[in-house]
């Protein structure tokens, strides 16, 4: 094996975060009730754009509910393994939602979101905040979503950036 040249190395590297950085859309699902499922549909209904390399923010407004209550720790809404599926289809790059957990708290539908969005090489961002400009800022808009580099782990922290126009 032969050590890479700083040249391939910063190559790597920015190609690396070009990954986490792009077009973004969002989902406005505001209105849905607690432990509700997004499905293909219902996403497809909001998401009226080509999405090939985009990110799919997913806003149920349950960032702006955040409190350690029964329901925002068990009634969670999320993208279903039917949506994570149609999403896959569509090319997208990364998906984001204001949830703990994209594929929501039941164990096998959680597991069964993540490994199909994972699969395709999708990355997540969960448990963020969407801000209210964001909902009224011309989309698509972009996002950052810079990692912090732990090496041997499969999940990071990241900062995420929406540049507005």
């Amino acid at each position: 094996m032969r050590p890479c040249t700083n040249a391939q190395a910063q190559k790597v590297s920015i190609n690396s975060l070009k990954r986490f950085t792009g077009p973004a859309v969002i989902a406005d699902m505001r209105g849905c009730r607690p432990g509700q499922p997004f499905t293909s549909s219902m996403l497809g209904r909001q998401l009226r754009v080509k999405l090939k390399d985009h990110i799919v923010i997913v806003a149920t407004g349950w960032g702006q509910k955040r409190a350690k209550t029964e329901e925002w720790l068990k009634c969670l809404p999320y993208v279903s393994p039917d949506a994570a599926e149609w999403l896959v289809e569509q090319r997208i790059r990364g998906i984001a939602i204001d949830t703990y957990s994209v594929g929501g708290c039941r164990e096998e539908q959680n597991n069964l979101t993540h490994e199909v969005l994972l699969r395709a090489e999708i990355w997540i961002l969960e448990d963020i905040i969407v801000r209210e400009e964001l909902f009224t800022a011309k989309q698509p808009f972009q996002l950052w979503c810079l990692p912090i580099n732990l090496m041997g782990h499969t999940g990071a922290f990241c900062r995420p950036v929406a540049v507005l126009e």
